[in-house]
């Protein structure tokens, strides 16, 4: 039986080297990044389901870059004929974003340490039991393994440098009987950055601040 704490094997330990090691998944992250809007099962390691890029809210009042939930869905099943089940697959998922700043020189995209402590800017780790196909809805609450409480699925980067920033978000699908690899994924939010104008709210490729 899955467990909340399964998921955590597939999280990397945090080291001082974890700004550099994280460009290596960052720049297979770019790689595999999708359309606004669009879904995907592709993976890096393992057996993924259905998911999707995150969705940000630019709030320039407070310098904050608040993240969405994204779309994200367990693994189909293929059942034998002779089987029949009411759910196809449910399955422990989980979640965590990271920030990312434009580096104006160079043109690209890299992590960010904006309290300086060595560690890249990241959310919490939130997971949730999903299912998929027509019975898939998405989580009212996550669970924040992090703080072990559980939340919404939504929270805020605090930005404290002028810039451009964006989301990459790595996906976690726990192993289980039905899935005995697990899965993982990254994908950049190349797009969905809400902002308010004043008068209407407009999408844009990015937060600017």
């Amino acid at each position: 039986m899955t467990t909340l704490t399964s998921i955590t094997q597939l999280i990397p330990v945090r080291s001082k080297q974890l700004l550099v090691s994280l460009a290596v998944v960052g720049l297979l992250a770019f790689a595999f990044s999708t359309s606004a809007g669009a879904t995907t099962t592709a993976c890096l390691t393992g057996q993924c389901g259905e998911h999707s890029t995150t969705w940000s809210s630019c709030d320039t009042a407070v310098q904050g870059l608040q993240v969405h939930a994204p779309t994200i869905k367990s693994t189909y099943v293929t059942y034998p004929g002779n089987v029949w089940t009411q759910q196809n697959h449910v399955q422990l998922v989980g979640f965590r974003s990271w920030l990312l700043r434009l580096n104006e020189t160079t043109r690209s995209w890299v992590y960010t340490d904006q309290n300086g402590d060595g560690y890249a800017d990241h959310g919490p780790l939130l997971k949730a039991t999903v299912q998929n196909g027509n019975q898939w809805d998405p989580p009212t609450y996550w669970y924040n393994a992090d703080t072990g409480q559980v939340q919404a699925g939504t929270f805020a980067f605090p930005i404290r440098y002028h810039g451009s920033y964006r989301v990459i978000t790595n996906y976690y699908w726990a192993a289980d009987q039905f899935s005995p690899s697990g899965g993982y994924d990254a994908l950049v939010q190349l797009a969905d950055y809400f902002v308010s104008t004043g008068v209407t709210v407009i999408g844009t490729p990015y937060c600017q601040y």
